[in-house]
């Protein structure tokens, strides 16, 4: 079964590396946005099983993006990518919907911790 991936990145530098990485682990399969409402649209228009997100889009927009995922798709997992590790980012990240976060800049085995955490072997 193919992974689906929808990646939400407001840097393009960030958004390649992270292509990159998840073709690495062999899901090819991924939509890109560069600002939140564009990643809602593509939600809206496919069938994802994983959702990485900038949590610091701008205008504080990560939230609203998380937000609305999650009230179109209790199940997808989403993985905040941020800058800011403050607990109280994290916290308003979580009660947004997200179900986890990976701090900036990341490894490659970082990344594949999360993918290992939160999708379910059904959707690898």
């Amino acid at each position: 079964m193919s992974t689906y991936a929808l990646v939400v990145e407001s840097s393009e530098n960030t958004r390649k590396n992270i292509l990159s990485i998840l073709d690495q682990f062999g899901i090819a399969n991924v939509v890109e946005a560069s600002d939140a409402q564009g990643g809602i649209n593509q939600f809206k228009q496919g069938q994802f099983d994983l959702v990485l997100a900038d949590w610091n889009l701008p205008k504080g927009e990560g939230a609203k993006l998380v937000r609305e995922i999650r009230q179109a798709n209790k199940e997808v997992p989403i993985v905040v990518t941020t800058t800011k590790a403050e607990p109280k980012d994290m916290q308003q990240a979580t009660q947004a919907g997200a179900n986890g976060y990976i701090v900036k800049p990341f490894t490659d085995y970082q990344l594949r911790e999360a993918l290992d955490k939160y999708m379910t072997a059904a959707t690898r």
